[in-house]
């Protein structure tokens, strides 16, 4: 997650996620489980979707390189109990987005999460390096090294 001083999440994969190795992976489409409520207005986004850890934000589905044949589907969740306040849509039509410019024009979703308990939720994330620990049985030595270098 990207938190700005403002309060406001910018939700995009890890760089380690393995969809975002695309020598591996082709995406064909993701599929925005949750949706925006319409009704949503205001400064502090009224009527906004509430969701929670446990809720899917999307689907990637994806094929596998070289063969194109086998497919694979990673259910991304949201990481914060928080209002839904943005999903991108051009990915949607530019599933691609996600592999070419993950943090920037390929982020997943925009949350607000509650003030009064940003720093507890934040508190039990895990790092980027507590992350690839959880990922280490997935990744290789090599992978590691190239990932904690960038």
């Amino acid at each position: 997650i990207l938190l700005h001083s403002n309060k406001v999440v910018v939700c995009s994969l890890a760089p380690s996620h393995p969809v975002l190795d695309s020598t591996k992976y082709k995406i064909q489409s993701i599929n925005f489980v949750q949706q925006l409520n319409e009704e949503m207005k205001g400064k502090h986004k009224h009527n906004a979707k509430i969701v929670n850890i446990n809720q899917p934000i999307c689907k990637i589905n994806c094929k596998l390189h070289p063969e194109l044949k086998q497919e694979k589907c990673f259910t991304i969740y949201s990481c914060l109990n928080a209002k839904l306040i943005e999903i991108n849509q051009r990915l949607e039509s530019d599933p691609g987005l996600l592999q070419s410019k993950p943090d920037t024009e390929g982020f997943i979703c925009v949350l607000l999460p509650k003030l009064d308990s940003i720093k507890e939720q934040l508190s039990q994330l895990k790092n980027h390096n507590e992350y690839l620990k959880l990922r280490g049985n997935y990744l290789s030595s090599s992978q590691i090294a190239d990932i904690a270098e960038n």
